[in-house]
């Protein structure tokens, strides 16, 4: 029998979300927001899970 997942959103109101990486540990993952030029950082796990952080502008993206 497979165990079944089910996909949830974890960041709304993104107008072109792309680059995705995950870190080593598996404790954030950053992405870009491609139409607003700049990267952000999401907690999966510890202290933080579930909120995001570290919004740096990508000027000339």
């Amino acid at each position: 029998m497979h165990s079944r997942r089910i996909p949830s959103v974890l960041h709304r109101n993104l107008q072109f979300p792309n680059g995705v990486s995950l870190s080593k540990d598996g404790s954030f993952f950053v992405f870009s927001d491609g139409n607003r030029g700049r990267l952000s950082r999401y907690w999966q796990k510890g202290e933080k899970a579930a909120s995001g952080s570290f919004r740096y502008p990508c000027h000339g993206f």
